[in-house]
């Protein structure tokens, strides 16, 4: 099937300029739902490619931003101060695509710092989104990743906000080493270490999605790799305990890594998540 491919920039929440991805069938009257999917830290949105390809054919047309300091946005480094400087740029790119196809029925997909920043979307603008899927979502920081920066890196942030810090392992994003070779490569990603303003971010949005996953009514399917090094499975358990939705899924991969999407299995994962959206559309 023919794709259309929009590759464009927008005005984010300050004025920064934005990056957006959107897949399309040529005939856009056959899109019977739009999955908006949301990138992890220090990679960007052409990494889901794949899955909009996968996507098309079902009907289900795709769009995605690079986060701001990510891929081709304005900024450098992966870093930011706030999940909500994100959410922000988000709800802009949100209402673009409501524009673009009226009353056509929206998912929002996160994965990673992704589903984190979904996660907020979700609490903090309760969109009459059809569900929320999430992937690896980064609500609990992995005991692999150094406890002492989790502890510092609020501090860090206030005396050296662009001190780097951890870099993220590579080989922890799949058990495919093609895809951990072409993660390395890929000159869109950040493979320096994280700044501690960005670190900081992401450990008090955390925090503050933990305290409020109760606001959370949308249908729910999370899925996370068994052996994700990256972001702790805990994570996933404790959204899926705390929100209010009653239409909520979560299922645990034994053995797979941080990415589900590009492990091996990835056919049968976005199979699941294609099957899950099916459900929900009527």
């Amino acid at each position: 099937m023919a794709i259309q491919h929009i590759d464009a920039f927008f005005d984010g929440s300050d004025g920064n300029k934005i990056y957006e991805r959107c897949w399309l069938p040529e005939d856009t009257s056959s899109v019977k739902a739009i999955l908006i999917i949301v990138h992890g830290l220090a990679e960007h949105s052409g990494r889901y490619e794949h899955v909009a390809e996968y996507m098309i054919p079902k009907g289900i047309a795709v769009g995605s931003i690079d986060h701001r300091s990510h891929g081709k946005s304005d900024g450098k480094d992966s870093e930011f101060n706030s999940i909500d400087e994100l959410v922000e740029d988000l709800h802009i790119f949100v209402n673009l695509i409501k524009e673009r196809l009226p009353d056509v029925p929206l998912f929002m997909y996160g994965h990673s710092l992704g589903g984190l920043i979904a996660t907020h979307y979700v609490i903090k603008k309760q969109p009459d989104f059809k569900g929320l899927i999430l992937t690896g979502p980064a609500l609990k920081i992995a005991d692999d990743i150094s406890p002492l920066l989790i502890k510092v890196s609020g501090l860090l942030a206030k005396i050296a906000p662009h001190m780097k810090t951890i870099t993220l392992d590579g080989n922890a994003v799949s058990r495919d080493p093609s895809v951990v070779e072409k993660y390395n490569a890929d000159p869109l990603n950040y493979r320096g270490g994280i700044p501690a303003n960005t670190a900081a971010a992401m450990n008090n949005g955390i925090k503050e999605a933990n305290e409020r996953f109760s606001e959370i009514k949308l249908p729910l399917l999370v899925m996370h790799g068994g052996d994700d090094k990256l972001a702790d499975p805990a994570g996933s358990k404790a959204i899926v305990e705390g929100v209010s939705s009653e239409d909520k899924t979560l299922k645990i991969f034994d053995g797979m890594y941080h990415e589900l999407v590009n492990e091996p299995e990835k056919e049968d994962i976005m199979n699941e998540i294609l099957t899950w959206m099916e459900a929900h559309l009527g």
